[in-house]
């Protein structure tokens, strides 16, 4: 539509004659200017043949000669700027024309940035609304760990006020536990390493009281690709939390009541035959009750990327270490590439388990079937047992390749 005009004389306007006609309409005109060439127009008769409908329309006016400039920038036609005579006919000098371009241009370019500001400035409204009325916790935090800017959701969460967490960076309001893993993700994403991370963390409230989060945090760059501050989003994960504790718990006593159970109250009178079919039994249910959990236990700690685990290996290892704590046995791992040792430290059964090996079996059973369960190509191993007369149980894992799989 023609929207603005500039005229010598009052009377002379043309902008409501020319208001709500379509671009299409004029195909000849349309044409010229979808392909940015200028029209230059001293005598309406001296139009060509293929712009008739031009013609007809002009000759209905009082313009006797035109001239119009498109307005392009970066290839893509936001307008024309054209000059009209409607007393006299006009031979455009190319002074003129040359004038009318550089006008264009900056016209176009004013436009432009017109109409990035308001671009801006609807984006920044709209992310201020959803920041403020957002019912997770939002954080913008500067490349030094300062929460810059916090939403009412997050103050609300820790139970400090913004002007609080202003003074604070995150690691002042993280638990000590997990500084370590989320100051080197955030470094990794300052660094331009990843694009963002995720984690589960624990954060310690005003009034020293702990919660369990979610954090997803995304790098936010400058025009020149530099860093300037990462969005953090938290969620809330208390409750979900001590549901899961309390199943893990529950799945702990069950298997704890089982290696009992499975155990010969008469150890050294036990035959053999006996010993395999208790064995037996022991890894069908082993299989049945704890591999469903294994796969998404694994996810989490991949996920959360736990202290020293960067790989497959190490995440299973972290497993394997955390499923004999969880029967109070403890135990330590020989560090290593491909190869690693693990070693039982305290068996409990430790007097049995001397004078019969089905105590050694069961552990034994446990290490081999869960790391199966890992897909990696390898092998695991008991290098000896305490059946066998040693102090404690170690076992060999060796795999072919340590296979990352990670936040990105």
């Amino acid at each position: 539509d023609n929207t603005h005009e500039w005229c010598a004389d009052q009377d002379c306007s043309q902008l409501q004659n020319l208001k709500g006609l379509h671009f299409d309409s004029f195909p000849w005109f349309a044409g010229k200017m979808r392909r940015h060439e200028m029209i230059s127009i001293s005598r309406v008769s001296d139009m060509p043949l293929d712009a008739s409908v031009e013609i007809a329309a002009l000759q209905k006016s009082p313009i006797k000669s035109l001239i119009d400039v498109p307005m392009v920038y970066g290839g893509v036609l936001f307008g024309y700027l054209g000059l009209t005579s409607i007393h006299k006919e006009v031979l455009w000098s190319e002074d003129l024309t040359a004038l009318l371009k550089i006008v264009g241009e900056i016209f176009v370019n004013a436009l432009v940035r017109k109409m990035a500001e308001a671009a801006v400035w609807e984006s920044e409204s709209r992310f201020r609304a959803i920041f403020e009325e957002a019912a997770i916790g939002m954080v913008l935090v500067n490349t030094d760990g300062r929460a810059i800017v916090s939403n009412p959701a997050l103050q609300q969460m820790l139970g400090y006020s913004g002007e609080e967490l202003r003074e604070m960076t995150f690691t002042e309001f993280t638990h000590p536990d997990d500084v370590s893993d989320n100051l080197n993700l955030f470094r990794e994403l300052i660094a331009g390493k990843r694009d963002y991370y995720q984690m589960e963390k624990r954060y310690i409230k005003k009034d020293g009281s702990l919660i369990w989060v979610r954090l997803t945090s995304s790098l936010v760059r400058g025009n020149g690709g530099e860093p300037r501050f990462s969005i953090g989003m938290i969620e809330d994960i208390t409750e979900r939390k001590k549901t899961e504790e309390l199943l893990k718990e529950k799945a702990r006593a069950e298997l704890y009541g089982f290696i009992v159970s499975a155990l010969p109250v008469f150890a050294s009178n036990v035959p053999s035959q006996v010993r395999n079919i208790l064995v037996k039994n022991f890894a069908m249910r082993f299989e049945r009750n704890i591999r469903p959990r294994f796969e998404e236990e694994m996810k989490q700690l991949s996920l959360n990327r736990v202290s020293g685990a960067h790989n497959n290996f190490d995440v299973f290892m972290v497993w394997l270490a955390g499923l004999f704590s969880s029967l109070d046995i403890k135990t330590r791992t020989t560090p290593g590439s491909v190869k690693r040792g693990f070693e039982l430290l305290n068996c409990p059964w430790k007097g049995e388990a001397s004078s019969n090996p089905i105590f050694c079996l069961i552990c034994r059973t446990i290490v081999i079937r869960s790391f199966i369960w890992t897909s990696l190509k390898g092998t695991a191993e008991q290098k000896s047992s305490i059946a066998n007369g040693s102090q404690t149980c170690i076992f060999e894992i060796n795999i072919k390749s340590a296979g990352y799989q990670g936040n990105h």
